[in-house]
């Protein structure tokens, strides 16, 4: 695959490396490795502190393979713009990039640009959010398992009883919209006696999941609030100083600041979904695809849905 074979040699080639169980030799494969191999990574990730394990993973994955030439070039932005998602994709591919790694928002164009990567071979991993667009696979949460494993959580904690409201990043992200439905639909299975009465979005950010929130405790007596994406610290503080009754508070992710608000009894319980695992497995798949042509194990890869309390922080 290097260039230069003439195709019914390399077919042949081919035929005689699955007939013996051939996989290419790293140390060989970085003799003849002189280009390097440059991936683009687009993040939704200023402001949350989420993907601070992400990249780390990503760091991990690299440093695993030190004989060939890996250039990362990553780029963070705030919200979900798909015009400016697309504006990202496009001038990293300008930039001549072998590959992308990205959290993709769920958008037409967007997926028509992937599906056009796609047919010209860079290879494409959604990573934390999937998309309904050509891509090598999709490595993240399991949304609507997390959902649902909130609803079970906020059941339990109310009782089976009073009105939830929830606070997502932006449903036009399949995988909070994915939360929102598995929260729903199992609340609505196991717990009758609860309704979800609003869900709202605050773009990760928390100043506005606090002005969020506020305006959901004035409307609304709430025994329960849940937080299905970033942004959930500082709308959980708002809650607890707010409550004039018992307030059970479920949110994603264990992030250092809900972490604290776990310990301090403000927040009952987070569902992780392992950031670090997503970061090294989402990296590791491209490299091994652009340095070896290993195809991933499956085309979606979720990572585990883990509660976590104060007793096992």
């Amino acid at each position: 695959h290097r260039g230069g074979v003439r195709p019914q040699v390399q077919k042949r080639i081919e035929e005689l490396a699955r007939e013996h169980g051939y996989s290419p030799n790293r140390a060989g494969k970085a003799l003849v490795t002189r280009d390097p191999v440059r991936i683009a990574v687009l993040l939704h990730s200023v402001g949350n502190p989420f993907f601070d394990e992400v990249k780390q993973g990503f760091g991990k994955a690299v440093a695993e393979y030190p004989d060939f030439p890996i250039q990362v070039t990553l780029e963070e932005v705030k919200g979900y713009s798909p015009n400016e998602q697309l504006d990202r994709i496009r001038q990293s591919m300008e930039r001549g990039m072998d590959a992308l790694l990205l959290t993709p928002i769920s958008h037409p164009e967007i997926a028509a640009q992937l599906d056009r990567m796609a047919q010209e071979g860079l290879p494409v991993v959604a990573l934390n959010n999937d998309i309904a667009a050509c891509r090598l696979c999709y490595v993240g949460c399991d949304y609507f398992g997390s959902g649902r494993t909130a609803a079970q959580m906020m059941g339990y904690l109310c009782a089976g009883q009073g009105k939830d409201a929830a606070v997502t990043g932006s449903l036009s992200m399949l995988g909070h919209s994915q939360r929102i439905e598995g929260f729903r639909s199992q609340l609505a299975a196991e717990f009758p006696q609860m309704s979800l009465v609003e869900v709202a979005e605050n773009n990760d950010d928390d100043g506005l999941s606090a002005q969020i929130v506020k305006t959901l405790m004035e409307r609304h007596t709430l025994r329960g609030i849940y937080f299905g994406a970033a942004g959930a610290a500082a709308g959980s503080r708002t809650a607890h100083a707010m409550a004039k009754a018992p307030l059970s508070i479920v949110v994603s992710d264990p992030v250092p600041a809900v972490a604290t608000l776990i310990e301090n009894s403000v927040v009952q319980a987070a569902i992780g979904q392992q950031p670090f695992e997503q970061g090294y497995r989402a990296m590791r798949i491209l490299i091994e695809k652009l340095l070896f042509r290993t195809e991933p194990s499956s085309e979606r890869i979720f990572t585990k849905n883990e509660i976590i309390i104060k007793t096992n922080l």
